[in-house]
C-alpha cells in the first residue's frame, strides 16, 4: 500500500472538497472557474461545470486572455468577474463574459 504525505496544500485540497460536497446535494448545476499559472503549455482560465442531474464534471475551453488568475470573486450585480492577475507588482481586474467574450473593463495594480 503506497501513502503520499499529507501536506498544507493536499490537506486543504481535501478540507474543500469535504466542505463543497454536503453543499451540492440536492442542488443544481454549479459554475466555478480554474485559474493558472502562465506556462509553455498552460494559459488562461477554465470554465468547471458540475451538472446535479448525472453528478459530473465538465471542463470548458481556455480563456487564454484571462491570464495568472490565482483568486476571483463574482458579482451578480454588477455582472463583473473580479480576478487577481499576479504578474510583476499583481493587478486586480473587472471582466465580463458575455457568452463565452470576456472583455477587460478596468484594473487596478496592487503592488503585491
Amino acid at each position: 500500500m503506497r501513502h503520499t504525505p499529507l501536506n498544507r496544500r493536499l490537506f486543504l485540497a481535501g478540507a474543500a472538497a469535504l466542505t463543497a460536497t454536503p453543499a451540492l446535494a440536492g442542488t443544481g448545476d454549479l459554475n466555478l472557474f480554474v485559474g493558472t499559472y502562465n506556462s509553455d503549455t498552460v494559459k488562461g482560465i477554465y470554465p468547471l461545470t458540475y451538472r446535479a442531474a448525472d453528478d459530473s464534471w465538465t471542463l470548458g475551453e481556455v480563456v487564454p486572455q484571462v491570464e495568472n488568475i490565482s483568486f476571483g470573486a463574482y458579482s451578480p450585480r454588477f455582472k463583473r468577474h473580479y480576478l487577481l492577475n499576479e504578474k510583476d507588482d499583481g493587478v486586480v481586474g473587472a471582466w465580463s463574459a458575455d457568452k463565452g467574450a470576456w472583455t477587460a473593463t478596468g484594473e487596478v495594480k496592487s503592488h503585491g
